[in-house]
């Protein structure tokens, strides 16, 4: 009788097999043990199956998906974008093969698999949507410079890109892989060219690395992972790269009493270095009061509140 094997000899053991509903179940059963000891924090289990499910089913989108989840998890960024990528351009074949044409929430909602989309994919495209309708309705005009921070897969560019003038739309991402994603899947790279559009992957909330004075400066869902020394950053290099009147809109969890007030100093959430997700919340008077000693105005506003966020309407003097 043979002895039993251990769980990393079990998954070199497994073999690769035709697509099937069987095999399928077995990888659907993998990746729910996988993500489950992920969020545990056992990353030795979860690179055990992930392993085993990279051997069992190598043709599979979401199977890399995971492998970049498990790698990111354990530090190795370039080997976890690498892997990431590789899941999005299996995704893409899949879609591309699907026989008929897929609405951009469809392709969405199976790429979501494979990548992080910086939201539900279910909504990508209506919060895309609300936030161009947010600056619309706070004077943004065709021929305004725009930065969008922390821009991600364009889930706003994508529509800021079909209003503004060539050249007006910019946006920062750190996470490359991210971007190069609403480039290729989102927006299409033959209109991202035609929109003229810049981005860097600076992760200061750095506004000079483009060489111009914006009009508008958007960071949807970023502040509700940003350290309070990285909301700092942003309204500084806000105060220094404002046009005259510039307006930031900006959307955050208020905290509701002390003890919810993030006061830690780093990013928290996903991001180029972490799989791990997260939100914090902010004392809106610690805000404000950062608002009034640059001297920036400040209001909350009442009306496109999706998932607690509240919008904020940061203005320079003009």
């Amino acid at each position: 009788m043979s002895s039993p094997k251990s769980p990393a000899a079990a998954a070199a053991a497994i073999v690769a097999v035709p697509a099937s509903p069987a095999r399928a179940a077995l990888v659907d059963e993998g990746l729910a043990v996988a993500v489950a000891a992920l969020e545990r924090g056992a990353l030795a289990e979860a690179d055990t199956v992930a392993q085993g499910l990279a051997a069992l089913a190598p043709d599979a989108p979401r199977v890399w998906g995971l492998r970049a989840r498990v790698l990111r998890a354990a530090g190795q960024e370039a080997a976890a974008d690498a892997a990431e990528q590789e899941g999005i351009r299996r995704m893409a074949a899949r879609i591309a093969g699907a026989g008929r044409p897929l609405s951009l929430r469809q392709r969405m909602q199976l790429f979501s698999t494979v990548t992080v989309l910086g939201g539900p994919p279910s909504a990508f495209v209506e919060l895309g949507q609300m936030q161009l309708m947010v600056m619309l309705e706070h004077g943004l005009a065709r021929h305004h410079k725009v930065a969008d921070v922390g821009c991600g897969a364009l889930r706003a560019g994508l529509w800021l890109m079909r209003v503004l003038d060539p050249g007006g739309y910019h946006g920062i991402e750190p996470h490359q892989t991210r971007l190069r994603f609403g480039i290729d899947h989102v927006v299409g790279a033959a209109a991202v060219a035609a929109a003229q559009a810049r981005f860097d992957s600076n992760d200061r909330f750095d506004l000079s690395v483009f060489g111009t004075r914006f009009d508008f400066v958007v960071a949807r869902s970023v502040w509700t992972h940003a350290a309070k020394v990285q909301i700092a950053a942003l309204l500084d290099s806000f105060v220094a790269h404002g046009a005259p009147g510039a307006t930031l809109l900006a959307s955050y969890l208020p905290a509701t009493d002390p003890a919810q007030d993030h006061q830690g100093a780093h990013w928290v959430g996903r991001s180029a270095t972490s799989s791990v997700g997260g939100l914090i919340r902010h004392d809106p008077a610690w805000i404000a009061a950062e608002c009034g000693r640059r001297g920036l105005g400040i209001a909350a506003l009442d009306h496109h509140i999706v998932n607690g966020q509240v919008w904020l309407k940061i203005t320079q003097h003009g």
